[in-house]
């Protein structure tokens, strides 16, 4: 849900930046809180929640090694971080949020709308 808020959010505060409208307020509430929650959201699944989400996800993850990955909506890089350990190649970070991917362990980090990436469509 958060996820598909962002990219809601994303999507309109992109188009705002190129022109085509100006960025209300509660874009930028929403942008501003995912930066200010940033401080406090460490890089691994930190709740019980979190941890069943990320056994799931482990159980459906491909063969990852020697792979290029792309973690869309990285936060702070928890799933990023699991991609380089299971042995990806290499690993870029994107999200909205400049405040999250401070966070991240990876150093490949790209602040970006997950519907308007820099990236041709070979590039992962």
């Amino acid at each position: 849900m958060h996820a598909l808020r962002l990219l809601d959010v994303a999507r309109r505060l992109f188009a705002a930046l190129d022109g085509n409208r100006a960025v209300s307020a509660r874009d930028l509430a929403n942008v501003a809180a995912y930066d200010s929650w940033a401080r406090t959201y460490p890089p691994l699944a930190h709740n019980a929640l979190m941890r069943a989400e990320q056994r799931a996800m482990l159980e459906l993850w491909p063969e990852v090694r020697g792979a290029c990955a792309l973690d869309l909506a990285s936060g702070t890089g928890r799933y990023s971080l699991l991609l380089q350990e299971t042995g990806a190649a290499r690993v870029v970070a994107a999200d909205l949020s400049a405040g999250m991917l401070r966070r991240s362990p990876i150093a490949a980090r790209i602040r970006a709308d997950m519907a308007r990436l820099p990236f041709t469509a070979e590039t992962f």
